[in-house]
């Protein structure tokens, strides 16, 4: 007599929520369509803000990526405006990636809310990938 098992494991991964670390500090692109672009803001502390954009470079902006599972970066913008509500937090200001940090907040920084940059500038990321939920199921016959 032959048995079969089928197992069935359904997996469902979903990498379209805020990157988070052990400390409660989030990461996410706001204000866009698409999840895996949009502007930086950072949660800390219990508040949301957002990052300066004194020193932001390819390198910080490949780590946003990274940290939230959506590929590469395509491109990344200042954006100044005065019609930006100046009571917008911000959090981190003049942050320095190499590249290979995991977290944004990995990287070399002043510290919390230690700023120079005006909430009237924006940091923008574009990334490569599009976060998604994806579902995997495995099927093992014995």
């Amino acid at each position: 007599m032959m048995y079969v098992l089928l197992l069935c494991v359904l997996h469902i991964h979903s990498i379209h929520g805020q990157n988070a670390d052990q400390k409660g500090k989030r990461l996410i692109l706001r204000g866009r369509s698409n999840p895996c672009e949009g502007r930086v803001d950072v949660y800390n502390e219990g508040k949301w803000g957002i990052v300066g954009h004194i020193g932001w470079s390819e390198n910080n902006s490949a780590v946003v990526c990274k940290s939230l599972g959506c590929g590469t970066v395509v491109s990344f913008d200042i954006d100044f405006r005065d019609n930006y509500p100046a009571n917008d937090l911000v959090w981190a200001d003049e942050i320095k990636c190499g590249g290979t940090e995991q977290n944004l907040w990995d990287c070399e920084f002043p510290g919390w809310g230690v700023i120079k940059s005006s909430a009237h500038s924006h940091v923008y990321v574009n990334c490569s990938g599009e976060r998604v939920t994806s579902v995997f199921i495995s099927i093992l016959f014995v």
